[in-house]
């Protein structure tokens, strides 16, 4: 007799139950993966307002997750539509962000009296106009002229006004990212430190760029004189062998020409805004002139000093230069608050302390450098 054959249906509320419990646990998971890749954004942020730039390690990260996301932001929607339910709703908004700063808020008004509270972290009116309201390269010169094609440009103008947005923020850095900085010691690596001072060479090619540096730069004594420069830089010269060029005349401003200083750092605010490594290649430089002036306790070339630390607070004033930098540099002198020292560290307060004092991300950290250089004027004389 043949066997008969037997099927086993299944209760079809049964798998649909099943279905929609497995829909449940991705929504679960893609929600989580959603806040994480949140809280990601806005640690990057942070990062790349302390120290200028990510690191291709963070940009990867950051890349990746968001990748990841976009696809299972995609499968869950499929589940969905398969079993006729709402998608998850994933915020974009602030609504989640106040457990991850919670502790860390803190707003900032300009003090009443004798400034402006429209002058926010600078001293008056002209200095806001002077350190924020330059020529946006990205809009007046044209992308091919520029050579970065309109989708690089897109990205640079949504990256600087992210970088705005947060300096013109009411968040204050996270108190361990905050005490982080402490441990960002260098800008470049250790090696190649022996540099020599910064001097204008005469023998550099008299093609355009090297007219441009060699007359026109020197002659920079106004905004306007700077503005113009930088725009016919950028007009068809920026070429990479060119912005190293750049790099070297700014930072071979004389000694003895220190009111060129905001002009130089205004050139390389505008330039920075399409050629990055400009910016990065000139602290770079400064972070190693630091190292070689500082290498003994002799006390010489105070000028040279002076020069140094006055320039990094400009760039800072113009955000070209990270806070970390200036943060790192009044930390080795806090370490020996003597001689030229006390002298160097107080330039660079007197320059950009008050900015980033008045800055929300910078307030905290610049308060406790201050506090710490006035305590050490009390224990000890400063003038030995």
């Amino acid at each position: 007799e043949p066997l008969s054959r037997t099927t086993v249906v299944e209760d079809p509320s049964s798998l649909a139950q099943l279905a929609l419990d497995a829909t449940k646990r991705v929504s679960s998971k893609l929600l989580s993966d959603h806040e994480a890749l949140r809280s990601l954004e806005r640690k990057a942020a942070r990062d790349a307002l302390n120290h200028g730039s990510l690191t291709e390690e963070k940009e990867k990260a950051l890349e990746d997750a968001r990748k990841a996301r976009e696809k299972l932001v995609k499968e869950v929607s499929a589940l969905c539509d398969a079993l006729d339910i709402d998608p998850p709703v994933l915020l974009d908004g602030d609504d989640s962000e106040e457990e991850d700063d919670k502790g860390e808020l803190s707003l900032w008004t300009a003090e009443r009296g004798s400034r402006s509270e429209s002058a926010g972290a600078y001293d008056d009116d002209a200095a806001r106009t002077f350190y924020e309201d330059y020529p946006n390269i990205l809009d007046v010169v044209p992308a091919p002229a520029l050579g970065l094609d309109p989708a690089k440009v897109a990205e640079l103008q949504a990256k600087r006004e992210s970088i705005r947005a947060l300096w013109r923020g009411a968040k204050t850095l996270a108190g361990a990212e905050a005490e982080g900085l402490e441990n960002a010691s260098t800008v470049v690596a250790e090696d190649n430190d022996d540099v020599v001072e910064p001097t204008v060479e005469d023998n550099e090619p008299r093609d355009a760029v090297g007219l441009l540096l060699t007359e026109e730069l020197p002659a920079c004594h106004s905004r306007d004189r700077a503005d113009a420069l930088a725009l016919k830089f950028c007009e068809g010269l920026a070429t990479g062998k060119a912005r190293k060029r750049l790099v070297k005349a700014l930072y071979a401003c004389p000694r003895t020409a220190l009111d060129l200083l905001p002009q130089y750092s205004r050139i390389a605010a505008v330039v920075s805004q399409a050629y990055a490594d400009v910016g990065e290649l000139l602290c770079q430089e400064l972070a190693r002139e630091f190292r070689w002036l500082f290498k003994g306790k002799k006390l010489h070339n105070l000028e040279g000093k002076l020069r140094n630390a006055r320039f990094l607070g400009e760039l800072s004033k113009f955000r070209v230069a990270p806070p970390h930098l200036v943060f790192v540099h009044c930390k080795r002198c806090l370490e020996d608050f003597s001689g030229h020292a006390v002298d160097y560290c107080c330039s660079l307060i007197e320059t950009c302390g008050g900015f980033l004092l008045r800055s929300a991300p910078t307030k905290e950290r610049t308060a406790r450098i201050l506090q710490s250089m006035s305590k050490m004027k009390s224990a000890k004389p400063l003038n030995q």
